[in-house]
């Protein structure tokens, strides 16, 4: 599977199925908590062509961002659904377009490197619904949503498919089957 895939998605649900026991037997519940993207909202599941050689996570990684993006919001939604009751809650937080090490480097052109104090939001703001999501007394029992600037963000039909969701996450389990706890 192609890297995007494995690194963006795959690692965080084989993470998250490893610590699952953990979060599940804790006397104060857990939270799982996926830092997402807005490039999700250009995303595409394909299942045909996820095990393909040429699957369309290779072409360019904007479409591969997109599309894994796109899954993890998805897979966030169908493990809220499977966990209700269960003293966990599953939740995105969009934390915004941060001024980080990585912002850095994605060669814009040079006249554009002063101007980045517009558009991008400094670390120390960027992490506040992450903080949000993680502490919040009033959301403690809050599941399947997705944040942005500590309020919840309404997402795009793409991201509220319950059968892709479950489709996929199934999907996920196998292909992780041998690694996961």
């Amino acid at each position: 599977h192609e890297l995007h895939f494995q690194v963006n998605y795959l690692s965080r649900v084989l993470l998250t199925n490893t610590l699952l026991p953990l979060l599940k037997n804790s006397p104060s519940g857990g939270r799982v908590i996926n830092v997402a993207c807005k490039t999700y909202q250009h995303g595409e599941i394909d299942f045909e062509e996820l095990g393909a050689s040429q699957s369309p996570w290779q072409p360019d990684a904007h479409v591969a961002t997109s599309a894994s993006n796109l899954a993890s919001l998805l897979w966030i939604r169908e493990m809220s659904r499977q966990a209700t009751g269960k003293g966990v809650t599953f939740n995105s937080v969009y934390p915004g377009a941060a001024d980080s090490a990585i912002s850095k480097h994605l060669g814009r052109p040079w006249y554009m490197k002063p101007f980045r104090w517009l558009a991008l939001r400094p670390p120390n703001q960027a992490c506040q619904t992450i903080l949000y999501a993680a502490g919040e007394p009033t959301i403690s029992n809050t599941s399947g949503k997705c944040f942005y600037d500590c309020y919840e963000m309404k997402l795009k039909p793409r991201a509220l498919n319950d059968n892709v969701a479950k489709e996929l996450l199934e999907y996920s389990n196998r292909i992780l089957g041998p690694y996961n706890a």
